[in-house]
């Protein structure tokens, strides 16, 4: 199994495995409509709790658990802190709580992070990068009232330099809607097409060792409950996916996707779901995640794949 020379982390907020449709309908379940792209990642199949598992050296395609068996729907802040840390933070914390890392569990996922343990085996920060570019007042209002989210939480642990508009508008940055067209302030970058949105990500992931991107859209629509706005949201990460994808290259780059909870895949509630969540890994280094079970494994399996 070869090791990746470039690892693209698509991280999707809110994205589980639910229900198919009878008759292909997509009912609530919006993954049931057919798109190309998220259905070569799932082996051909709609991202579904029926998708059959995918276990190759070059692709995997797997449901892990987000509750860690724990009552209640998971959230965000310790399943994003389980997801990029590696780490149980649901038992650290002795639950599930959103949408921020809380403090008990702020200490390990500083630590066991994916960017500070490549940092610990000997990486630059300048080698790793969050793709995602921030308005300035994301930064006041993060500082202010110390709301930093897992994603930005790891990157300050380690490092990592978070990214602004000027970066978006230079082309370094990836904007979380694949478009730029929701960018909040003044002298806005010029919009984009998904597929370029994803050319890009694979030009960062190309000019870096480790790449991260959230995508929160997908959790946004899933608490609207709208199934327009899902439809288009799903649309635009096919075509991003598909996008990245042509752009790297499976003898040398890896892309790994997964998320922290569901939610858009059940738009009959308003609320996160118990739904297993995607794991995808393709090209060098994919088999490496082939014994993941929950978000916990994704990161140690990772780092075991360098």
């Amino acid at each position: 199994m070869k090791s990746p020379r470039h690892v693209a982390f698509v991280f999707l907020d809110g994205v589980g495995l639910g229900p198919p449709a009878p008759g292909g309908d997509a009912g609530g379940n919006p993954f049931n409509a057919p798109r190309p792209a998220l259905a070569a990642l799932a082996g051909g199949a709609p991202w579904t709790a029926d998708a059959g598992a995918v276990v190759r050296d070059d692709h995997v395609f797997l449901p892990l658990d987000a509750t860690f068996g724990v009552a209640g729907l998971p959230q965000s802040g310790t399943g994003q802190a389980a997801l990029l840390g590696g780490f149980d933070a649901v038992a650290i914390f002795g639950g599930h709580f959103g949408p921020y890392p809380p403090s008990p569990v702020r200490p390990t996922l500083a630590e066991l992070n994916l960017f500070s343990r490549y940092v610990a085996a000997g990486a630059a920060p300048e080698e790793l990068a969050f793709a995602n570019p921030f308005p300035e007042r994301y930064f006041r209002y993060a500082e202010t009232h110390a709301r930093w989210t897992a994603t930005t939480f790891s990157c300050n642990a380690a490092g990592v330099r978070l990214r602004t508009g000027d970066d978006l508008r230079r082309g370094d940055a990836v904007p979380p809607d694949f478009t730029a067209s929701l960018w909040p302030e003044a002298n806005p970058p010029p919009p984009m097409s998904p597929v370029d949105a994803g050319r890009r990500m694979a030009a960062i992931t190309r000019a870096h060792r480790l790449t991260l991107f959230e995508c929160w859209v997908t959790d946004k629509a899933g608490h609207a409950r709208d199934g327009d706005r899902a439809g288009r949201v799903l649309d635009n990460l096919d075509a991003f996916l598909g996008g990245l994808v042509a752009d790297l290259d499976p003898a040398t780059d890896l892309l790994l996707l997964s998320s922290d909870h569901g939610n858009l895949e059940d738009l009959t509630v308003k609320t996160h779901t118990l739904n297993a969540v995607p794991l995808i890994a393709l090209g060098a280094g994919a088999g490496a995640f082939a014994e993941a079970r929950t978000l916990a494994d994704v990161v140690p399996a990772l780092v075991s794949s360098r």
